[in-house]
């Protein structure tokens, strides 16, 4: 910047010399007994109109002082294809004063209340009329347009940004969105113009010479998409490609197609007729083109398996193999392909399951006993013997886990609570832009001419982090990039419903339309990546009983397992008088990934009967009772000891880590007094809810979970017993005195009643007794189980090991929920004494 002198007098001259009026505003008297100037320079833009278009103010050229050149301005238009007047020049102002620099006294200035004003009119304004049209919305990037014979965009609805590359005599017909970072726009005049979110440039595609080009080169090659009368009907985007929608007439007969609009390839034809150089070499010129890419080399690196993040579930589903001599397939063959992709379909659709399979995958009881005869199988194939000439190998028919990424971010990246996204840029700089930076302590610091930035729509949401390494032996540089989400934008929700919709958008600076790469498919756009991020509850994500570590688990602390009489393996049962410890898995059906639910939830029972077919559903009023540990009706199920509860005490909180369930039964619940079905005692089914709403914050997943309990072994009320005891007792007299001996009343009532009387006498007797030596006897009970335990624990460890293997599970992958809850198991058995010892505590 050069000074122009005292700036007062200067624009005084300029004032009254031309039709530029600026005036400086600002409370002098802040720095009055300092020496202290203003200083104005007009600066020019070289290269208005070389490059047949508009442009922007960005280099800056300094002139000479204001006086010696105010008067030689002419009107110039900045556009050579426009009609209106302006200025190529623009003004720059300084405050300076001795022994300070400018950025102190304008941060100075600026902390005081200093505030400059610069005032800039024209004789003959340059105004239009803006007509608003429509608008369009961008749900993951907050992006508003509004349009019309004008294109305005703003990322929060209340600051504009106008697109001046957009000619004012046009009319925006609509506007279409990729919502991965590309925008078409349609005008009245069947114009399509390009724009690239995150940028001001706007690119006209259609017309122009590049077009004419493309279309010249598929006329060559007799492409039937295009023709010499065609009118276009519609434009849209699909898979972040643009297509047309165009009605073609030749030889009067008219037809639709539809057809790829190649953006990057007008792009690339654009640059090419445009930035290139014909320097003179010797006797002859010799063509050259301008790149202006910042990088001739980007890669994408470490980028994590996409299903993890897009939230896909793939299946491997192959045609079975034909033992044609022709190799074609049949009817037969085709058949039976159906019928096993519609059962694959069947499968995935019910693998919702409340009890966990020992393997984690929907495929797994489809084959789960037929793996054993799977060579025989493929033996009769071999000798082409299968049946109806058809083989099906039961290893083409899977849930495919392990996917790859393909060196391109994902098309969505699902966001759970905390979690993060990582991936790495390698880019190779074009030319030397590596320089060093001072810094303090006499020390250098290496800086890349390649810069990349990072745009989050809602940063509040989410954050990045970004790291940089610099390579100069290769000229390049390695950005590492962390995606993360901040934990406070969600609540909870169902798995996969209504997930807050943001995005993210990776940007080398100075890259948009200018650089391509090659592919097999063409050129492709880079140095601008967009991703749409869902935060909330990824889909695929659900709540399961674990059956397999509960029973181990519940065998392992009661030192026993007792199963119902008549077990179902679908639902084993659990003993009343046992302490039951409930184990969940939190199961991923896209990764296959099944852990140990670690979080807080709370668990209520919402309904149950003595059958399977008399299960009803408990009331609000009667879950209350039920479950509550305020309940003062006598009507709790079940309780714990555990101290945590819910913030209005009404309900317990549990974890993995709870000390356990007791069953009570009390006298109001709907368990007690379950009359037996036979001469076995009663059991009972309770229906279960498990939530972990409003009590867990490890997630956004909104858990819950019901499944049915089978409980066995509930004890009689004392009237019941009492009464069965009666009973029995008068049909046994009732027995006996129809065989009467000599001597012995003859009438069996009258025996009921002796009998009866004196068995009430000897219960009493009995209850007397007991109470007074309860005691000593618990005392030496006491004694003697802690001499036995002492001698028998390392067998009786032994023996529960050895029993517990029928619900040991394969090490596989998809079983991996139970590992993590199994170390807890072993853990216990590593210290027998502690576990023994605790109840004699």
């Amino acid at each position: 910047m050069n000074p122009a002198g005292p700036a007062w007098t200067r624009l005084q001259v300029l004032w009254a010399l031309c039709p530029l009026l600026a005036v400086l505003l600002s409370p002098w008297s802040l720095w009055a007994a300092e020496e202290c100037t203003w200083q104005v320079v007009l600066n020019k833009f070289e290269t208005v109109g070389r490059n047949l278009g508009s442009d922007r103010f960005v280099d800056q050229e300094p002139l000479d002082t204001v006086d010696s050149l105010f008067g030689l301005l002419v009107d110039a238009p900045i556009d050579p294809d426009q009609e209106y007047m302006s200025f190529p020049y623009y003004l720059k102002i300084n405050y300076s004063c001795k022994g300070k620099s400018s950025e102190a006294l304008v941060r100075k200035g600026h902390l005081t209340g200093l505030k400059p004003v610069v005032l800039v009119t024209f004789q003959s304004p340059v105004n239009f009329s803006m007509v608003p049209k429509g608008m369009s919305y961008n749900p993951f990037n907050n992006l508003l347009f509004i349009w019309g014979n004008f294109l305005l965009q703003s990322y929060d609805n209340e600051n504009y940004i106008y697109l001046a590359d957009f000619p004012k005599e046009l009319s925006i017909r609509y506007l279409v969105n990729s919502f991965r970072g590309d925008i078409a726009v349609v005008t009245e005049t069947e114009e399509i113009w390009y724009l690239l979110e995150g940028s001001y440039r706007m690119y006209k595609l259609f017309p122009s010479y590049a077009w004419e080009l493309y279309v010249s080169l598929q006329m060559m090659h007799k492409s039937s998409l295009y023709g010499r009368n065609e009118t276009m009907i519609t434009l849209f985007f699909e898979d972040r490609s643009l297509y047309q929608l165009v009605y073609l007439l030749d030889n009067y007969e008219g037809k639709i197609v539809k057809r790829l609009v190649p953006v990057e390839q007008l792009l690339m034809y654009q640059q090419l007729s445009r930035r290139y150089l014909l320097p003179r070499q010797r006797s002859h010129l010799r063509l050259s083109f301008t790149n202006f890419c910042p990088f001739t080399v980007m890669r994408l690196r470490d980028l994590p398996k996409p299903q993890m993040y897009t939230r896909q579930e793939r299946y491997r589903a192959q045609p079975p193999g034909i033992l044609e001599s022709s190799g074609f397939h049949t009817e037969n063959s085709l058949a039976v392909y159906q019928g096993l992709l519609y059962y694959l379909l069947w499968l995935h659709s019910k693998y919702d399951k409340p009890y966990a399979d020992p393997v984690h995958d929907s495929t797994w009881r489809w084959w789960k006993n037929k793996k054993q005869d799977q060579d025989y199988y493929y033996y009769l194939a071999s000798n082409w013997q299968s049946a109806g000439n058809v083989h099906i190998d039961m290893t083409n028919y899977e849930k495919i886990y392990d996917l790859k990424a393909e060196y391109q971010l994902p098309e969505r990246i699902f966001l759970d609570k905390g979690t993060s996204y990582r991936f790495s840029i390698f880019m190779t700089a074009r030319g030397h832009s590596f320089k060093s930076k001072p810094e303090p302590g006499n020390t250098f610091r290496l800086q890349s001419q390649v810069d990349l930035g990072v745009v989050l729509a809602d940063p509040y949401c989410t954050e990045v982090e970004v790291k940089q390494n610099i390579l100069i032996n290769r000229n390049s540089v390695l950005f590492l990039v962390t995606l993360r989400d901040k934990k406070v934008c969600f609540d909870h929700g169902i798995s996969g419903h209504d997930p807050m919709k943001t995005s993210m958008l990776v940007k080398v600076v100075g890259s948009s339309g200018h650089c391509f790469q090659n592919t097999n498919q063409g050129p492709r756009m880079q140095g601008n990546l967009m991703v749409p991020l869902l935060i909330g509850c990824p889909p695929g994500k659900r709540l399961a009983f674990d059956i397999t570590y509960t029973l181990q688990y519940n065998r392992l602390q009661n030192k026993h397992y007792f199963n119902c009489l008549y077990p179902d393996p679908e639902m084993p049962c659990f003993l009343f008088r046992d302490i039951f410890y409930p184990f969940f898995l939190i199961q991923d059906l896209v990764t296959g990934d099944s852990g140990s639910f670690q979080g807080s939830y709370v668990l209520k029972v919402v309904g149950g009967g003595p059958t399977l077919d008399t299960i009803k559903e408990y009331s609000e009023e009667e879950i209350y009772r039920f479950n509550s540990p305020l309940d003062s009706t006598d009507s709790l199920i079940w309780t714990t000891k555990n101290a945590t509860t819910t913030r209005d005490s009404a309900f317990n909180i549990l974890s993995h880590q709870s000390l356990g369930i007791e069953w009570l039964c009390l006298e109001n619940s709907p368990c007690h007094d379950t009359v037996p079905r036979s001469i076995f005692a009663p059991e009972f089914f309770f229906k279960v809810l498990v939530s972990n709403r409003g009590v867990d914050n490890s997630t956004y997943c909104d858990h819950q979970l019901i499944f049915l309990l089978h409980i066995h072994g509930l004890p009689l009320s004392a009237k019941r017993a009492f009464f069965i005891l009666m009973v029995s007792g008068c049909l046994g007299a009732d027995q006996w005195g129809r065989q009467t001996p000599p001597g012995c009343p003859s009438t069996p009532v009258v025996w009921c009643l002796k009998f009866s009387a004196s068995a009430f006498l000897s219960v009493v007797t009995f209850y007397i007794i007991i109470c007074l030596l309860l005691p000593l006897m618990m005392k030496f009970c006491n004694f003697l189980r802690w001499k036995i335990n002492n001698i028998v624990t390392s067998e009786s460890f032994y023996t529960y090991s050895s029993s517990s293997r029928d619900f040991s599970t394969s090490e596989t992958k998809s079983s991996g929920g139970s590992k993590d809850s199994y170390k807890v198991a072993e853990e216990n058995k590593a210290r027998p004494d502690e576990t023994v010892k605790k109840p004699l505590n």
